[in-house]
């Protein structure tokens, strides 16, 4: 478990690094609710590419039976801001690690949501996130309900 958070910390610790000198960026942690009842730990990153584009940064850490798993990816977000709520949707690929016993695999994802200003720096994010998780055995797939707090830099 400690391993898996080292790595976590170090993938957004990169990303960060890579996005602070350019644009402003925002982070956040959220939790997320697998149907299946998965629950997911995440941590994220997002920078401005333009006016409507996002690139985001997300790291989750599973909860659960499958304690351990977890899941890298990167999205490429459409957003438009419409005070105080910003709606965003977009693509992203990734990777699921997982612990012994179970397939690690390439990931695709769909999502949606929305942030919501609170206070300047600090707003909410809810999203829903559709995976598809490509393994040995086949394609193994579902969506993932997250909300959480952003602070922006």
């Amino acid at each position: 478990m400690r391993r898996k958070l080292s790595r976590m910390a170090g993938v957004l610790g990169i990303v960060l690094a890579v996005s602070m000198p350019a644009y402003p960026f925002r982070i956040g942690v959220g939790v997320g609710y697998d149907p299946s009842a998965l629950w997911v730990i995440s941590a994220l990153t997002e920078t401005s590419i333009g006016e409507v584009f996002l690139v985001r940064a997300q790291v989750g850490l599973a909860t659960g039976e499958t304690e351990g798993l977890m899941l890298l990816g990167g999205s490429l977000l459409a957003h438009t801001l419409v005070p105080p709520i910003d709606p965003y949707a977009g693509l992203g690929i990734g990777l699921a690690l997982t612990p012994a016993g179970f397939s690690d695999g390439l990931t695709a994802e769909a999502v949606v949501g929305a942030r919501v200003a609170v206070a300047d720096p600090a707003g909410l994010f809810a999203q829903a996130r559709f995976i598809a998780r490509f393994i040995d055995t086949g394609i193994d797939y579902g969506p993932l309900f997250e909300a959480g707090i952003h602070l922006l830099f």
